[in-house]
């Protein structure tokens, strides 16, 4: 009865806040998406509701002060690691065109945003979390069997992204250079390996 009852407040809230909703629904996806790596399925995603938890994951412009950035920082990483989770999960099914998909719908809201400015720089799990972009993107373009044409056109994506947005300035390097590189030259780049 009670947990009947608790069940219901559940779904009575998250119905009234669509990030709320949002929220448990990523938080199911993963073990879903384990489920699906398990039995051999074809790995399905919610890309949109990957896009609302990796904009709800940016920092808030209200938090203000020197701790509470740092616990923003300390939250954007591991909301965004749990997204990272399902690209990793749908890789190890070898399933890379689904894991590029879940990767470029983070991508996206990463350098369409501006949260650098309102973030410590020397907070290691970000850092790492962003890192981690980069080498799953990586193992997504060697796992997906993509035609030439799209391999060129991650490639140029994959550049703009790295050299002309939020991680050049966030991170002051490349990130995702080295899954350009793979995505033309494959295992063959020194980069990659």
């Amino acid at each position: 009865m009670r947990t009947e009852r608790l069940s219901k407040s559940f779904v009575e809230f998250a119905a009234e806040r669509p990030d709320v909703a949002d929220w448990f629904e990523t938080r199911l996806e993963p073990s879903e998406i384990a489920d699906e790596v398990a039995t051999d399925e074809s790995v399905s995603v919610n890309l949109e509701s990957i896009r609302r938890q990796a904009e709800h994951a940016l920092p808030k412009p209200d938090q203000r002060g020197h701790n509470d950035a740092h616990a923003e920082a300390q939250r954007m990483a591991r909301e965004l690691d749990e997204l990272l989770e399902q690209a990793r999960l749908t890789i190890e099914a070898g399933d890379g065109e689904t894991a590029l998909n879940i990767l470029e719908a983070i991508t996206e809201v990463l350098v369409t945003n501006r949260w650098t400015g309102l973030l410590p720089h020397d907070v290691s799990d970000l850092f790492e979390t962003i890192d981690d972009l980069g080498t799953l993107f990586v193992e997504a373009v060697l796992t997906a069997d993509l035609p030439e044409e799209k391999r060129t056109d991650w490639e140029q994506q994959l550049r703009e992204w790295d050299e002309d947005t939020t991680f050049a300035h966030f991170m002051s390097g490349t990130v995702l250079g080295a899954a350009a590189d793979a995505v033309i030259e494959g295992w063959d780049n020194d980069r990659v390996q």
